[in-house]
């Protein structure tokens, strides 16, 4: 096999025409994964399909063309395996065709290191069994959940799930649900999954989405018919709630601004990975193999995959950092390995730095700027240590993007295609998030060494976090990690070796050096839409178009000024911040000045009407909300005391009640307000807490921003918040 030069990739669309996402090409070559590049990447179009593209680059960067492919492995989806008319663009390469659920399998075991593993392939579809040609896969046998024993010297497939016509598995029907909920399609599962951390089960505590019986087998009662399809999915599951006596989620009531939705999509995901551990267990069982993989588009599922971790802490388990429809194409030239040898190829990695690495000279990024910065002031400097000049800047609370070495597999950025910031703001968060034009809502990742992460997050002893596969939990610390740390106090952790020679290491190392805990924010570095940086023409566009204050292209480094996007961050009411009380009055000034003539005013204690003083110890209500016109308010310490009167005209017969703790303050305008906002203060409506509102403060509050303050008993345990996740 050392001269073989093998090829995988994946075929972009279905002899009916439909098309198929997600393509990407893996190159085998010297006897390794020599290269691994998705074909959005190349043509810019966001989960484009189809390999052909990405695989001239790819045998570019070894010097080679599509004339030296000595064999090419495909595979397709939504309909049968086939070989495609490839012939007359790999004109010297034998073609193989790999089945879609086997490509995920043997690929995941190759990255695991696992010398044998059962293999759980949770998918959204597969390929079609038997010799139907119809566009309607749906109505056919075909692949959703398969599993695998795979060992070095082969694979067996031991079971499957969801496989006769119209069943939905696990992948489908979360596709269902999410646009269901108004979320969008199957691209936007990840709005699902954040969302449900503000939800709660307590209503649907009885009802199941999915069941297994005593052979394992598992079943749902959500299913295409003949009359609907793939098409129909919020009729599917409409009727499905009706079924269970559930309340319809009306359209308005859609959307990340409805707890009706929140709850609704922690449901599904408590169903989700409730179902997934039933499995595992009963294979488990029976099959008394300790090492498990998970791979096919739910293993994208981090909280699922946490969930199973904390669930089943005797298995040692594997996430393929590619899951999706990406990682077909390296398990597609595992199996051309295969059968060549006879042998099931394994290569441990350590990261996913397996694309294209460019340099670029720094006149060149000079011209560029020069013709695209629009305006923008940029300053350029080659720098011979570039890690410490980021880590100085984002110990200032700048926001960058890191364009360094070989790009990452996967649609996760590992530190060579990253933005990263600092991890104890939230204001961080909603920055990056405002920059990305990603919902407030979705959380971010943290990124650090093994120590640092145990010492905030329980952690699995036996699972490599270096590929942000699974969501762990905070230790009850204080932490400062309000960037990272979603609702339900979970996280999408990626772990880096303090040893590691990667750029991301490196600025960690720095960031140390200069006093602070080496955790930092990382997500990837691109726009709303957009592939993740490829090129450093990418990187420098990117850069000029987003709102980032500085870029590290190798080692050039880029700084721009953004005073008028803070204030247009401050004008849209996402200003934040963990820690107030610590913020001088200078830097909160400074804040006040962007927001047009607002003054800074110090609060030393709250008063609350007898009603929601009632509330407050009940544990209904979490937060205050308070309004100065012109005025935004800094907390003399994170103890304040808290008063009570009678009812809301008596502000005269004032009693003590207690102290409390803020541990969070938030900025939005009165008209941002939202539903989990009025859930947070008590009220049972957005519209009940509007009122209440404007009857304290009067008609001016309509146009002012608002200060939340999250708030629990100082000398006593913390009153739960009403709506975590189970």
């Amino acid at each position: 096999m050392k001269d073989k030069l093998i090829v995988g990739g994946n075929i972009g669309e279905t002899l009916t025409g439909k098309s198929l996402a997600d393509g990407s090409v893996c190159i085998y070559f010297n006897e390794e994964i020599a290269f691994m590049l998705a074909q959005e990447r190349v043509t810019k179009l966001k989960h484009d399909g189809g390999f052909v593209e990405a695989s001239k680059v790819a045998l570019n960067s070894i010097s080679r063309d599509l004339h030296d492919v000595d064999m090419l492995i495909v595979s397709t989806c939504c309909e049968q395996e086939r070989i495609p008319g490839l012939q007359n663009i790999y004109p010297n390469a034998k073609i193989v065709s790999c089945n879609h659920h086997l490509s995920h399998a043997i690929g995941v075991h190759c990255l695991s290191g696992f010398d044998k593993s059962l293999v759980c392939v949770f998918d959204g579809g597969g390929n079609v069994f038997g010799n139907s040609s119809s566009p309607d896969w749906w109505k056919g046998q075909r692949e959703q959940h398969s599993y695998f024993l795979i060992d070095g010297d082969g694979f067996l497939k031991i079971d499957d799930d969801f496989s006769e016509p119209f069943d939905m598995g696990f992948g489908e029907i979360y596709r269902a649900f999410t646009k269901y909920l108004g979320l969008g399609s199957s691209e936007n599962a990840g709005k699902l999954m954040a969302l449900s951390g503000f939800g709660s089960i307590h209503e649907f505590a009885d009802l199941d989405i999915f069941s297994i019986n005593d052979q394992g087998q598992l079943t749902s009662s959500i299913r295409y018919t003949n009359e609907f399809g793939p098409k129909d999915v919020e009729r599917i599951i409409s009727s499905f709630l009706a079924s269970l006596n559930v309340p319809e989620v009306s359209l308005s009531g859609k959307g990340v601004s409805s707890m009706r939705t929140a709850h609704l999509a922690a449901w599904v995901q408590h169903q989700l990975q409730y179902a997934m551990e039933r499995k595992i267990r009963f294979l488990h069982n029976k099959y008394k193999v300790n090492n498990i993989c998970i791979t096919g588009g739910v293993g994208f599922n981090c909280k699922a995959n946490g969930h199973l971790l904390r669930k089943l802490p005797e298995i040692n388990f594997f996430v393929s950092p590619f899951s999706g429809d990406i990682g077909q194409s390296l398990g597609n030239v595992c199996f051309g390995i295969y059968k060549e040898t006879g042998k099931i190829f394994s290569q441990k990695v350590n990261n996913t730095y397996l694309g294209t690495s460019t340099s670029i000279e720094v006149d060149e990024i000079k011209r560029f700027v020069s013709s695209n910065c629009n305006g923008k002031v940029v300053t350029i400097n080659e720098l011979d240590n570039i890690f410490h000049d980021v880590s100085k800047l984002l110990a200032e609370y700048k926001v960058g993007a890191i364009h360094q070495g070989r790009s990452e597999v996967g649609p996760r950025a590992l530190g060579n295609r990253s933005i990263l910031a600092r991890t104890d703001c939230k204001a961080i968060k909603d920055r990056i998030n405002y920059i990305k034009n990603r919902e407030l809502y979705m959380p971010l990742a943290p990124v650090t060494f093994e120590d640092i992460a145990h010492k905030h997050f329980h952690l699995h002893k036996n699972f490599d976090y270096s590929f942000m596969t699974a969501a762990v939990i905070a230790k009850e610390t204080n932490d400062n990690l309000g960037a990272v740390k979603h609702v339900d106090n979970s996280a999408r952790i990626q772990v880096i070796p303090r040893n590691e020679d990667v750029p991301i290491a490196k600025i960690l190392s720095q960031y140390e050096k200069l006093g602070y805990e080496p955790i930092l924010t990382n997500t990837s570095f691109n726009p709303h839409g957009l592939p993740i940086s490829e090129s450093p023409q990418d990187a420098l566009k990117y850069f000029l178009d987003m709102d980032l204050d500085f870029l590290a292209l190798d080692n050039v480094l880029l700084t721009k000024t953004n005073d008028t996007e803070r204030k247009n961050i401050v004008s849209e009411g996402i200003v934040c911040s963990e820690r107030f009380y610590n913020i001088s009055i200078s830097e909160l000034a400074s804040i006040a000045s962007a927001m047009s003539g607002y003054g800074v005013v110090d609060r030393s204690y709250f008063n609350l009407y007898e009603i929601y003083a009632k509330w407050f110890i009940e544990g209904r209500k979490i937060t205050t909300i308070r309004f100065k016109k012109s005025k935004i308010e800094r907390i003399e310490s994170s103890i304040l005391s808290l008063f009570t009167n009678k009812s809301f005209d008596d502000d005269v017969n004032v009693s003590y009640l207690m102290e409390v703790h803020v541990s969070k303050v938030v900025y939005k305008k009165y008209t941002e307000l939202d539903e989990i906002d009025a859930l947070n203060d008590g009220f049972n409506s957005l519209a009940e807490l509007k009122d209440a509102l404007l009857k304290i403060y009067g008609p001016e509050l309509r146009n002012g921003f608002v200060s939340i303050y999250f708030i629990s008993p100082a000398n006593s345990a913390k009153i739960s918040p009403r709506y975590s996740a189970s």
